[in-house]
């Protein structure tokens, strides 16, 4: 199953930016959680993940248009890849 991450740095932003940017990557099908076996897990501000892009450009004009409605001074990585591949430290449970 293809996994997206993509990390979303807003410069010059407060928290409510977030909050608002959070919201705008969640109508882009995209999770500040991921789920690992039976548990989830938090992701660090700003980066999300998704399972429902193939395309890497695709999913990332989607992230772009997510963020230009909550900034016009913002950066992105994505990184599309295999989900069996992901590794993690330290996240935070999300029931938690």
């Amino acid at each position: 199953m293809a996994y997206v991450l993509a990390r979303v740095e807003l410069h010059d932003a407060a928290g409510p930016d977030y909050e608002r940017l959070h919201v705008t990557m969640l109508a882009a099908k995209f999770s500040r959680s991921y789920q690992k076996g039976q548990q989830a897990y938090w992701l660090p501000i700003g980066e999300y993940c998704s399972f429902d892009y193939e395309d890497a450009s695709i999913a990332l004009t989607a992230a772009k248009v997510a963020a230009r409605k909550v900034s016009t001074d913002f950066e992105i990585t994505l990184l599309l890849g295999d989900a069996e591949n992901i590794r993690d430290y330290n996240l935070r449970e999300k029931n938690s």
